[in-house]
């Protein structure tokens, strides 16, 4: 089995990805879940009209705007989703920002997981190492750094002591990098994750396969992980 944790459907610049393109791709690549979320403009409500079209290998994360959502339509829209995407970067808001805190507060009452983007750009709201202020302000939560929190050293060495923080392999992860990882902080933190349409699923489950890490970590990080965080049986 695999579990794809990073995965889109729209169009965002010179990418775009249907249900349709996405259950084929994941056809090819043998993969058998994909956590998806939405790419593009209106995230709130194209997020849920995924969560309604999706099929049953397809698991929808609630994507939203924090400057525009309401209280009461976060909670009222979490029950259709099995996570939350947050991309500080494109939805432009600082996650430490305490006038989010509410929001964060809600979240953690529902329980799911949250997939954060992180990178080292030229915008803080997405730097890793500051992200991990945000997981030590709120240890009820979940949250799975996308795109291997920018194959940071500073993050990867302090993982292993923070039992709400996963790390998600897309994009920025190589065989070396997830070796690495797996020797610094343990196969039980790391969720195999493409990114797709942005990269392909084939290529990015290869990282994985050609690591030179046992059979066992390498199924903790393609599907036991990803089962036991989104209630896969």
């Amino acid at each position: 089995m695999i579990i794809d944790m990073h995965t889109h459907v729209g169009e965002k610049q010179f990418v775009s990805a249907s249900l349709k393109s996405l259950e084929n791709e994941m056809e090819k690549s043998k993969v058998s879940y994909s956590v998806c979320f939405v790419l593009g403009d209106e995230v709130e409500k194209n997020s849920l009209i995924l969560a309604k079209e999706c099929g049953e290998k397809i698991i929808p994360f609630f994507r939203f705007d924090p400057k525009k959502i309401s209280l009461d339509e976060l909670k009222d829209s979490l029950k259709f989703f099995k996570g939350i995407k947050l991309h500080p970067r494109l939805e432009d808001f600082d996650p430490l920002d305490s006038k989010y805190s509410e929001i964060f507060k809600i979240i953690e009452e529902s329980k799911l997981p949250v997939l954060i983007h992180t990178r080292k750009e030229n915008n803080p709201y997405t730097d890793p190492d500051r992200l991990l202020e945000l997981a030590k302000l709120y240890p009820y939560i979940v949250f799975i750094f996308g795109h291997f929190a920018n194959d940071l050293k500073s993050v990867i060495d302090v993982i292993k002591e923070l039992p709400n923080i996963y790390l998600e392999t897309s994009i920025v992860s190589s065989p070396k990098i997830i070796e690495l990882a797996v020797r610094k902080c343990g196969s039980e933190k790391i969720l195999f994750g493409s990114d797709y349409p942005m990269s392909d699923q084939e290529l990015e489950v290869q990282k994985v396969l050609r690591a030179d890490i046992s059979d066992e970590d390498k199924e903790n990080i393609l599907y036991r992980n990803a089962m036991r965080l989104i209630g896969i049986k």
